[in-house]
């Protein structure tokens, strides 16, 4: 997502950081922390931004586990018979 400069209150300052390590909202430096995982934050507030979706994009006929594997353990529709992307 790209923000224009001059859509934005010029009262406000956006600042992007990415980093390994959590936000400490008590240092009062942030405001807002987008984070990936189960949501065990303590007292924070959580908003899902989107659902996670995992989709196979390359197949491999090495692996011990196969696509079609995976979607008989994850999922209720069948693997596809083809990829785009292979290697071996």
């Amino acid at each position: 997502m790209a923000l224009r400069r001059d859509a934005l209150d010029p009262r406000l300052s956006l600042n992007l950081s990415a980093a390994h390590t959590q936000s400490d909202f008590a240092l009062g430096q942030a405001d807002l922390d987008i984070r990936y995982g189960v949501p065990t934050w303590g007292e924070l507030v959580v908003e899902p931004l989107f659902a996670e979706r995992i989709v196979p994009l390359i197949q491999s006929n090495v692996s011990v586990v196969q696509w079609t594997d995976w979607f008989k353990a994850f999922s209720d529709k069948r693997a596809p018979e083809l990829f785009s992307v292979r290697f071996d």
